[in-house]
């Protein structure tokens, strides 16, 4: 039985490590508002006090894409 059990744990512990995710920072907190996977991902995220959206490629390349950007006061 014990040697059973053994074959299950080391089993189902290969099959997580097998099948776990690796988890990647891609910048270092400029953006803090909203973040979209683009089609071709890319991924663009918005400063929330700020007035700019950020692109992110595939290769780490950073660029602003929109800047200027000005919400109406009611």
């Amino acid at each position: 039985m014990k040697k059973i059990t053994l074959f299950l744990c080391a089993g189902l512990l290969i099959k997580v490590m097998a099948f776990s995710q690796t988890v990647t920072t891609f910048t270092a907190g400029t953006p803090d508002d909203a973040i979209v996977l683009g089609g071709n991902g890319n991924i663009y995220c918005s400063n929330y006090v700020g007035d700019t959206v950020f692109k992110f490629t595939p290769t780490g390349d950073v660029s602003s894409f929109v800047t200027g950007l000005i919400i109406q006061q009611a």
